[in-house]
């Protein structure tokens, strides 16, 4: 383990009404039964936190775990590493990966979702847009063709509002350059994530168009949000040791729960490990709730595969989403140890 969240150490008490607390000192941890667990998880952006929190906090310790963590700098890694059998879990793998593999026939399972899409629409406060139906024929900045942005963006233009993407002059670029963009005029709207708005100087000079969540549920019908990452297992993992891969879900459920619980000790851990910024920190902190979520229920599997079969009729998939990707069966397993 590489230390303890702000300063404090992490312990993990289980029991009726029990949950996570931050005490001066750790008791030994139980001897790790079972084999060692390669974790995988990307260390950069807004989807490190969780993982921080997960390795430094000694959660999976606590589970009777030996764990073998594994930092990579975009799923793309996490992908390569599932396909050569060199992970058994990958925390965060966007759900678009999970099934790319599958298509490659690569055996992994989707076992919960973790994370949500956290993207919204901009403009300038001075705005005359006042509403995303009014996108149609506009120049509007994404962070790139074919992210979680620009796919939400596609989705519920189309879906709601009969908007083309051919009909919105699209263009892509960092989320500094689209702040830049919109600023100067060459854009008149911008999608943008909400960690990235909160941080803008200046936040009264911008204006919230429309959240790319909730509208994304409405286009779809879908009772869940749309959630992007997941925990992924490889099947002979989740297949060959059933009671250690629940045990592992059990420890990321606690890990969300912590991190919504203990704010200052999470902007601690992104300032240490990305330097970031005490301000940035903090909102990465406070909006905690708003990226990470732990779940796995059939309106998940559902919101999974209306995601997929919309990201495959953009031509991001060859095949129809399959619901054999995802196994909620471990679900009730890994909520019994931690309720």
């Amino acid at each position: 383990m590489r230390g303890c969240l702000g300063g404090l150490v992490l312990v993990l008490v289980l029991g009726a009404g029990a949950g996570c607390r931050v005490l001066p000192a750790r008791p030994p941890a139980p001897p790790p039964s079972g084999p060692v667990v390669r974790v995988g998880y990307i260390a950069n952006g807004v989807a490190a936190g969780l993982g921080f929190v997960l390795e430094e906090g000694g959660l999976l310790a606590s589970q009777r775990l030996a764990v073998s963590f594994q930092r990579y700098g975009g799923p793309e890694g996490m992908r390569r590493a599932l396909a050569a059998n060199d992970l058994d879990v990958a925390l965060g793998l966007p759900v678009l990966t999970a099934a790319r593999l599958m298509e490659e026939d690569v055996p992994v399972r989707v076992v919960a979702a973790v994370q949500r899409a956290d993207e919204q629409v901009v403009v300038l406060a001075n705005s005359p847009l006042q509403q995303l139906r009014e996108l149609r024929g506009r120049a509007v900045g994404t962070v790139g063709a074919g992210s979680q942005g620009d796919l939400l963006l596609r989705t519920v233009l189309s879906a709601s509002y009969g908007i083309a993407p051919s009909e919105v002059r699209l263009s892509t670029g960092t989320e500094t350059q689209l702040v830049a963009q919109l600023e100067s005029g060459t854009l008149e709207a911008a999608v943008l994530r909400g960690l990235t708005i909160d941080g803008l100087p200046e936040r009264s000079r911008y204006r919230l168009l429309g959240d790319l969540g909730t509208e994304w549920q409405a286009a779809t019908g879908s009772p869940a949000p749309p959630l992007v990452g997941t925990v992924t297992l490889r099947r002979g993992f989740r297949e060959g040791y059933p009671e250690v891969a629940a045990r592992v879900l059990a420890a990321v459920v606690l890990a969300v729960r912590w991190g919504r619980e203990h704010p200052s000790e999470v902007a601690q851990l992104m300032m240490r490990n990305l330097r970031m910024t005490e301000s940035n920190a903090q909102n990465y902190a406070r909006r905690w709730s708003a990226v990470w979520e732990a779940r796995m229920d059939e309106a998940v599997v559902a919101g999974f595969l209306s995601q997929l079969e919309s990201l495959r009729a953009q031509g991001l998939l060859r095949d129809p989403p399959s619901p054999a990707l995802f196994d909620p069966s471990l679900w009730p397993q890994a909520l019994a140890l931690v309720d």
